[in-house]
Formats: structure tokens, C-alpha cells, sequence
């Protein structure tokens, strides 16, 4: 049965890879039942002389996460704290340096995680962070004794290309990073872009609603929201390439046809949810942005597929923006200790 783990995991994937292909049919406004009016709010936030608005805001998120059945547990995280664009540092940063406008970066938050397999004694993290004059900031009771310590934007991010690059060039020599970096590769072949390119033009499988939202600093808000059905997603032949590929990657395991995949993750996902949602003032700046994902399979449903018990897994993530453009501060804490990574500067 890992077949349909596999493709189901990978639909889940696609259904979130689609939302930049959703955001290219923001030109053309596919409304999927939306009103006008609503349809043109939601996509103007995007417009790039609103997205300037932002280059300083106040933010709250959230993540709560909670699976069920053989490995069940939870997760919680909460963040509040601010962000910011130190326009004048920006404006003089040296174009040819990319890692030189990250200089201009300013965002500091205070994050609580809880979290733990069900049953047992949860974990509980308090981190706060702050980012200013080019530097990262950290300081957590739980993970370093509650010392402020710190290392550069430009090192962080140069260890995360480093990183990226590897599990890149770890997919194309079949090395054992395949997992992850297989399943990058197989996201970027044209196969898999013809057919992320095509699913918002699928009858069905995307639909929108509108609802009115909570008053932001005294602006009246219209929440957006963009359900993906999965199964309808699966069965669709824009699709077909999706499943195809999946197999030709696992075809040393698996002799199962394309209709048997489709038949049985048309069952397994039955009772899937994935939404994404938007809110937007009535100016048309963007307050908030999220996603649900709920994913399940009854015993009942389980046992006919040979996969053992049933479960569930759901996650809820909830971006919230306020304040926008007004003015912040954030203060580089005094004392704090250099942190050195693999392969920085010293």
C-alpha cells in the first residue's frame, strides 16, 4: 500500500504547489464563483502597488496541528511581533549584492510551541527572535538557557542555499537524499508543470466563497476562501501525468495501473479538506492569509484498502497583519554572543 501513501502524499503536495498557479490567473481573474467585487478586491491585494504597502506591519499566527490513529499527537504554535523594511538601508544597498539588502530587514517575535505524541508529556518552547542591522538574534530558555546569541541574515541564508543546492544536486546523481529531492525533481518536470498549470482551469476542482471578515484598525475586511477537491483533482485527466509519473518512480515496488491508483486515492481522499483563504481590507491591502488541511480515513474505509486502522491529520496555519505602514523599532539586544555556523564567516 505504499502506492497510495505515496500518491496521496503527493497530491496533498500538488495541491499546494497549485497555489502559485492560482496566483498566475491573477491577471485574468479567475473568480470560481466569486462575485465581481470580491473576485477584483482579492486580486488587487496582490497588485504590486498595494503589496508595496507592506513594508511594515504588526503580525499574530498561528499553527495547530493534531493526528490520530498509530502515531497520533499534537502540535501548537503561537507568534506575535512585528515586521519591517528599513527603506533608506534598502535604497543604498549595493545592487550587485543581493545578501547586502538583507541588511535592510527588520522583525522581531515572540513564539510559544507546545507540542507531543498523544498520551505522553508535552514539550514546551518559548523562543523569541529578533532580526535588525543584518544580524539574527535568538534567545530560548528551553534550547539555549536564555542567553541572547547571534549570527548574520547573510550566513543564514547562504547555509540554506548551501543546503538546497546539495539536496538538488543529491536528486540529479540519485544520492540518498532521493526522498525530498526525488520528489523536487519530479515537481519540476514539465509533466508535473503542464499539469499544475492546468488545475485551476479544472471544472470543479476549484471554488471560492466570500464571507465578511473582522474589522482591521477600524477597516472592514472580506475573507477569501479557495477550496481544492482532491478527488475531483485525482480523477481529472489534467492529472493522469501526475499519477503516471509517480508510478514510473516507483516501479521497481509497484504493479498497480493508473485507474487502480486513482480508484483508491478517489477513496482515501473522500473525506479530505484543503483550503486556503485571504483577507483583504476594503482599501485593498492584504490582513491575512491561511490554510486548513484535514485529511481522513475511517476503519471502515482503512480495512478496504488494506491499510490497517484509520486516522486523521489536520492542520490549521493563520497569518494575521495589522498596523500597516505604521512605523516599528527593534533593538539588537546588548551582550549577545556570536554564533558561528558550519561554513560562515567568523
Amino acid at each position: 500500500m505504499k502506492s497510495i501513501f505515496r500518491l496521496c502524499a503527493l497530491v496533498l503536495l500538488v495541491a499546494f504547489a497549485a497555489v502559485p498557479a492560482l496566483n498566475a490567473y491573477a491577471q485574468t481573474q479567475m473568480c470560481f464563483g466569486l462575485a465581481d467585487a470580491d473576485c477584483k478586491l482579492f486580486y488587487g491585494a496582490f497588485d504590486s502597488s498595494n503589496i508595496a504597502k507592506l513594508t511594515s506591519f504588526q503580525m499574530t499566527y498561528s499553527v495547530d496541528g493534531k493526528a490520530s490513529g498509530a502515531q497520533g499527537g499534537e502540535v501548537h504554535v503561537t507568534g506575535t511581533g512585528s515586521f519591517g523594511l528599513d527603506t533608506k538601508a534598502a535604497s543604498t544597498a549595493d545592487s550587485s549584492n543581493p545578501m547586502g539588502a538583507l541588511s535592510a530587514l527588520m522583525f522581531s517575535n515572540v513564539i510559544k510551541a507546545s507540542g507531543g505524541a498523544t498520551g505522553g508529556t508535552p514539550t514546551n518552547v518559548n523562543i523569541e527572535v529578533r532580526v535588525v542591522g543584518g544580524n539574527i538574534y535568538f534567545n530560548s530558555p528551553e534550547l539555549n538557557g536564555g542567553k541572547w546569541q547571534y549570527t548574520s541574515v547573510s550566513d543564514v541564508s547562504s547555509m540554506a542555499m548551501q543546503s538546497f543546492s546539495s539536496m538538488s544536486s543529491g536528486s540529479s546523481s540519485g544520492g540518498s537524499s532521493s526522498g525530498a529531492a526525488g520528489a523536487m525533481s519530479m515537481m519540476n518536470s514539465p509533466e508535473m508543470q503542464q499539469a499544475l498549470a492546468a488545475i485551476p482551469t479544472i471544472p470543479g476542482v476549484i471554488t471560492a466563497t466570500s464571507a465578511d471578515g473582522d474589522q482591521v484598525d477600524g477597516v472592514a475586511t472580506k475573507k477569501v476562501t479557495f477550496s481544492i477537491d482532491l478527488v475531483k483533482l485525482v480523477q481529472a485527466k489534467e492529472f493522469r501525468p501526475v499519477i503516471e509519473q509517480s508510478l514510473k518512480s516507483q516501479a521497481s515496488t509497484s504493479s498497480m495501473t493508473a485507474d487502480q491508483v486513482v480508484t483508491m486515492a478517489s477513496t482515501a481522499l473522500k473525506d479530505s479538506k484543503v483550503q486556503f483563504w485571504g483577507m483583504v481590507g476594503t482599501d485593498g491591502v492584504l490582513r491575512g492569509l491561511g490554510f486548513s488541511l484535514a485529511f481522513n480515513v475511517d476503519d471502515a474505509t482503512a480495512k478496504s484498502l488494506n491499510m490497517g486502522t484509520g486516522g486523521s491529520a489536520n492542520i490549521d496555519f493563520a497569518f494575521n497583519i495589522s498596523k500597516v505602514g505604521q512605523p516599528i523599532t527593534v533593538e539588537a539586544p546588548t551582550g549577545a554572543e556570536k554564533l558561528t555556523l558550519p561554513g560562515s564567516s567568523k
